[in-house]
């Protein structure tokens, strides 16, 4: 949270690492899912939470892979 100043990451990378169990690759089928699981709720859930997933991949702790109409298809958790 200290890297992202006013915008907290720790709920939407907690929401993604309890998803891994094996190889540090996460599937996401329903973003509204997982930005419900990372804290973010209302209109704006969903935008909010691609913001922060944007924000993780600059700061080197996710890569992001896109599968069709969904850009948040794949992502890789770095460690």
């Amino acid at each position: 949270d200290d890297l992202s100043t006013g915008q907290p990451l720790s709920g939407t990378y907690f929401a993604l690492w309890c998803r891994v169990f094996d190889h540090s690759v996460v599937s996401i089928q329903n973003n509204s899912e997982l930005a419900f699981e990372s804290g973010f709720s209302g209109q704006r859930a969903e935008t909010t939470w691609a913001g922060r997933m944007k924000k993780l991949e600059e700061l080197g702790f996710i890569k992001i892979g896109a599968s069709g109409i969904n850009a948040f298809h794949y992502i890789l958790i770095l460690n």
